[in-house]
C-alpha cells in the first residue's frame, strides 16, 4: 500500500516528492533482483510493494531486450549477464545491410549466426534488427549512385535499384530459416529514418493517414516478403509502423515514447479506449493488435544522466555532450527535466506498460528503480486472465490529441 500522506500530492513546482517515488538508483543489471514476496494474510508494505509469488514466471509472450549491439556485430559475441531476476531476456542485433552482403550477392551469415547460438547457449533468446537505408553506414557500398531521399542521408527505398536487392536480401535471409530458429524471438521490420535504425513503415513515416502497404506497393511487397521469411513464424515480426496488411498476416508492431506515459490514448488499435459513462481508462483485449499472440512493442530506455537538465555541457541539447564542470547546466533544453523527476517517470512509465498489455520490452540499461525493474519483467504479455497481480493506480489528466498523432 502507498505510504499514509494526502491523495493529492503538490510538493511545489520543480520539487519532486521523492518520499513517495524514491531517488534514483545506478543498480547495474547484474544486481537486480526481484522485491520479496509477503505471503502473510494481510500484511503490508510502507511505499509500494513490487513483490510476487516466488514461483512466478514469465509470460510465455514476454521478451524484454536487455542488451543490444549498436549498428554493428562484432566479430565474436560479448558475454551475456547472469540475471537475478526471472525473465525472458532478449539480445537485441542491430546489424547492418552492409555486413550481411558486402558485395553484390555475395552474403555473410555466419557471424550473425555465432551470435544467435551463442545467446542461446545461456538461455537468451534473439532479436534482429537490419539497417538498411542509411547511405553512409547501413547500405552496401555497391549501391552507389542510386536514389536518394530528399533528407540526403537515406537512399529511396521505393527506386527499382534498392527495391529489388532488399529483396533479394530477404530471399537469402529465408533461405537460411533463422525466423524458424527457437532462439530467435524477433524481427524487426522498418523503413528510413534520419534517426538511428530504419522506423517507420513507408515514405509518410509517422504521419500516415491510410496503411502505407496499401498506399504504396513497394512497400506492400516488402511486408509479403517479410512474411515468406517468417513462414510460420510470423507473430515473431514486429513493424516499426502500423499497416492493418501487416497485421492480417500476423504481424506486431512497436512505439517507443513510453517515457512519454499520456501518449496512445486513446487508441482502439491497441486496445486503450476512454470509458464513455465514466472518467477511466478501460482495455479492450479483443483489440487488433492484443490478439492471436502478436508482438506488442515499446522502449522504456531514455534515462541517461546526460540528458537531464542538471547536466554540464557546452553543448548543451536534447542529447548532452561531454561533462564539463565549469560549463552551465542545460536546463530547458535538456530532453529531459531533473534527475529527481526520473524515478517518477519511470514508475508512470512502468505501469502504462503493464496497463497496455505490452509484451516486447526494450528497457533501459540504466536501472531506475530496481524492484519494479524485475516486477515489469513478470508482468509483460498479461491479460487479465493470467496476471500474478491486481492493483489500482489513480492520476488524473486532461486528455487532448497527441502531438505525434497522424496528420
Amino acid at each position: 500500500m502507498p505510504p499514509t500522506l494526502p491523495l493529492s500530492i503538490d510538493p511545489g513546482e520543480n520539487v519532486w516528492p521523492t518520499a513517495w517515488f524514491g531517488n534514483l538508483s545506478h543498480a547495474p543489471l547484474s544486481n537486480v533482483t526481484a522485491a520479496p514476496w509477503r505471503a502473510e494474510h494481510g500484511s503490508s508494505v510502507f511505499g509500494f510493494d513490487w513483490g510476487l509469488p516466488e514461483d512466478t514466471e514469465p509470460s510465455a509472450r514476454s521478451l524484454i531486450t536487455l542488451a543490444r549491439t549498436c549498428h554493428y556485430l562484432p566479430p565474436t559475441p560479448a558475454p551475456l549477464p547472469a540475471l537475478g531476476f526471472r525473465a525472458n531476456a532478449v539480445s537485441h542485433l542491430w546489424i547492418t545491410w552492409r555486413q550481411l552482403e558486402p558485395s553484390e550477392g555475395t552474403y555473410a551469415f555466419s557471424r550473425l549466426l555465432a551470435h544467435v547460438e551463442a545467446a542461446a547457449a545461456v538461455g537468451w533468446r534473439v532479436g534482429v534488427r537490419l539497417l538498411t537505408a542509411r547511405v553512409a553506414e547501413y547500405a552496401p557500398s555497391y549501391l552507389d549512385g542510386a536514389p536518394r531521399l530528399a533528407d540526403g542521408v537515406n537512399y529511396d527505398p521505393s527506386s527499382a535499384r534498392f527495391h529489388s536487392r532488399y529483396l533479394a536480401l530477404i530471399a537469402e535471409l529465408r533461405k537460411r530459416r533463422l525466423c524458424q530458429h527457437p532462439a530467435l524471438a524477433l524481427m524487426y521490420v522498418g523503413y528510413a529514418s534520419t534517426s538511428y535504425g530504419d522506423e517507420h513503415l513507408g515514405p509518410c513515416g509517422f504521419r500516415c493517414t491510410a496503411d502505407p502497404a496499401r498506399t504504396y506497393p513497394h512497400v506492400r511487397e516488402r511486408l509479403e516478403a517479410w512474411a515468406d521469411v517468417c513462414e510460420n513464424a510470423t507473430t515473431k515480426v514486429m513493424m516499426g509502423g502500423e499497416s492493418d496488411h501487416g497485421t492480417a498476416l500476423g504481424f506486431g508492431t512497436r512505439n517507443g515514447f513510453v517515457e512519454h506515459y499520456w501518449y496512445l490514448i486513446p487508441d482502439a488499435h491497441r486496445g486503450q479506449l476512454l470509458a464513455a459513462d465514466d472518467p477511466y481508462l478501460v482495455v479492450d483485449e479483443q483489440a487488433p493488435l492484443l490478439r492471436h499472440g502478436r508482438v506488442l512493442g515499446e522502449e522504456n530506455e531514455e534515462y541517461a544522466s546526460n540528458w537531464a537538465s542538471e547536466w554540464r555541457t557546452w553543448q548543451p541539447g536534447p542529447r548532452g555532450c561531454t561533462w564539463n564542470a565549469n560549463a552551465p547546466p542545460q536546463g530547458g533544453v535538456a530532453r529531459y527535466g531533473p534527475l529527481a523527476s526520473f524515478p517518477y517517470r519511470y514508475l508512470m512509465s512502468s505501469l502504462r506498460i503493464v496497463q497496455m498489455r505490452v509484451s516486447a520490452l526494450l528497457a533501459s540499461d540504466t536501472v531506475v528503480t530496481p524492484h519494479l525493474f524485475a516486477y515489469v519483467a513478470l508482468q509483460l504479455g498479461r491479460t487479465s486472465e493470467d496476471a500474478p497481480d491486481a492493483w489500482a493506480f489513480l492520476a488524473s489528466n486532461p486528455m487532448g490529441p497527441h502531438p505525434l498523432a497522424p496528420l
